[in-house]
């Protein structure tokens, strides 16, 4: 269970959620303190995971998902770092060989085009994050990405297109946020590529952030595989400090 595991990463924060009438309203919920992951924070490299070798570690050779150009196509990078190129690393053409049909060729590297677009979004990690956030709404910004995002918090979606496999190819990206057992979850699901869950906890002495990150990936293949269908999970997280100056 992923709320299980973020227990054991930060035992500390044990989060309880409390409510409140307003005026007849539907209760909204009140941010306990180490809920309220409010402030400027700079990621801490050391501290946080490598995503890119927990994404490679996670993906046995041959796996189809991965392509020839490698597991996560993008393993080269050293840790975190704001990456860029979320657009996309395209898939290639065939997969040579086999005997496979023209049109299995297209859908496969469509896939693995949209599952290199997940891949390459959970890992571009902010160097510098602003959160603010109230009971009903949040507002990350990225000062280093020139990005702002502003969610409702009641599970509310909000949809972009990115450019896809081709000129006419569209890739729908569905983000949205909620508070789950007290903590802020933001999720974004790629169509067609998988999806990426954000838990977001701040330490009992309010000097960290933490984002552990959750990625489920498609698997796609020859069919033979015993896990064939199943989305393939990887789990690392990303540590923030205060931001110093600024």
């Amino acid at each position: 269970m992923r709320n299980a595991r973020v227990i054991g990463w930060c035992a500390a924060a044990w989060v309880a959620v409390t409510a409140t009438s307003c005026g007849g309203k539907k209760p909204l919920p009140v941010i306990d303190p180490l809920s309220n992951v409010s402030g400027h924070w700079q990621l801490d490299e050391q501290q946080s995971d490598n995503s890119a070798g927990k994404i490679a570690g996670a993906m046995p050779d041959g796996d189809r998902t991965s392509g020839p150009e490698g597991p996560a196509a993008g393993g080269d990078r050293g840790g975190e770092g704001s990456g860029g190129g979320w657009r996309g690393r395209r898939g290639r053409g065939g997969m040579g060989g086999g005997g496979a049909r023209q049109i299995d060729a297209r859908e496969i590297a469509r896939r693995r085009q949209r599952a290199a677009l997940t891949i390459d979004l959970a890992q571009d990690a902010p160097a510098d994050l602003d959160v603010e956030l109230t009971p009903v709404t949040v507002r990350f910004i990225t000062h280093s990405m020139l990005d702002t995002l502003d969610l409702k918090t009641d599970g509310a979606k909000k949809q972009t297109k990115v450019a896809g496999q081709d000129e006419d190819d569209q890739v729908q990206i569905t983000t949205k946020a909620a508070w789950s057992d007290g903590w802020l979850v933001v999720s974004r699901e790629v169509d067609g590529g998988g999806k990426i869950t954000e838990t977001y906890v701040r330490a009992s002495d309010g000097q960290h952030l933490y984002v552990v990150v959750q990625v489920e990936l498609p698997r796609f293949g020859s069919g033979r595989g015993r896990g064939e269908g199943k989305p393939r999970t990887v789990q690392f997280r990303r540590v923030y400090d205060p931001a110093t100056g600024g």
